[in-house]
């Protein structure tokens, strides 16, 4: 495989591999877990530093666009939309 880490030496990116290659299924699906929830967190910021005034609401559904596209967004019912929006008022 080959790797793209330019930063990185080959003696980190073998102990990261083997410390990898070490956890179980559990413990690599959680790691997964853990860095999907820290993209979403990083996306979830960056709406909100772009779009400061949003809701909650519109920040799912601008969420939404940044993962599926606007045409997905867009072909959901009004209805759905508004229970997305409404789900997310505190």
């Amino acid at each position: 495989m080959r790797h793209l880490e330019l930063d990185t030496s080959q003696e980190a990116i073998d102990k990261q591999r083997e410390i990898l290659d070490a956890q179980s299924s559990i413990q690599r699906a959680a790691l997964l877990d853990s860095l999907c929830a820290g993209v979403t967190e990083l996306a979830i910021a960056g709406i909100r530093w772009a779009n400061p005034d949003a809701s909650d609401g519109e920040i799912m559904i601008q969420l939404m666009v940044r993962r599926y596209g606007q045409d997905f967004v867009s072909a959901l019912p009004d209805d759905v939309i508004k229970r997305i929006q409404l789900s997310q008022q505190s």
